[in-house]
């Protein structure tokens, strides 16, 4: 098989690659390069997080007092992960003011240059829900491939199933 592509860099995604074919792409064009190939980005990270709210300070035009507590990877896509995008993560004791799910993405660019929380639009925190489940209760993540894209998210022992596209709802467990 000839590989034709040496290079490749595609910029077809949204923050939490929601409604964009990037990892579709990713998919067909790396097995197709050579060893030796680089595909920009080179990695994409989703981090699942709890925060709280904060309180707006004028001033700073930002939000202080703001706590976060790392869930852990969502979902990761690079040319060694194109394919089962699945993780659980367990949900440790709520504060009562940390229960706004968010989803950061981290882009590995090239190199060495990396894309974080804020440096551009596809690096937003993504405001998924509101969400009270009890303490160890496992969130099950994966990413589904139909016309529009998208993380999805159940709770373990729940047999609701969430889009995770940023629609800011309340979402109870027990």
């Amino acid at each position: 098989m000839k590989h034709p592509y040496d290079l490749v860099i595609s910029e077809t995604m949204q923050a939490a690659l929601k409604k964009e074919p990037q990892v579709a792409i990713m998919q067909n064009l790396i097995p197709q390069m050579p060893s030796h190939g680089i595909f920009i980005p080179q990695r994409i990270t989703i981090n699942a997080i709890l925060s709280s709210r904060g309180k707006w300070n004028d001033e700073t035009y930002t939000y202080d007092n703001v706590v976060r507590i790392p869930l852990g990877e969502a979902m990761r896509v690079d040319a060694n992960h194109l394919h089962h995008f699945t993780a659980s993560l367990s949900l440790p004791a709520l504060p009562c003011d940390a229960n706004l799910l968010q989803l950061h993405t981290s882009i590995d660019v090239y190199n060495g240059h990396k894309l974080g929380d804020g440096d551009c639009s596809l690096n937003m925190p993504l405001k998924v829900c509101d969400i009270t489940c009890q303490w160890g209760q496992m969130l099950h993540f994966w990413y589904e491939q139909v016309d529009l894209p998208n993380v999805v998210m159940q709770v373990e022992g729940s047999t609701e199933v969430m889009e995770l596209s940023g629609q800011k709802e309340v979402f109870y467990f027990k």
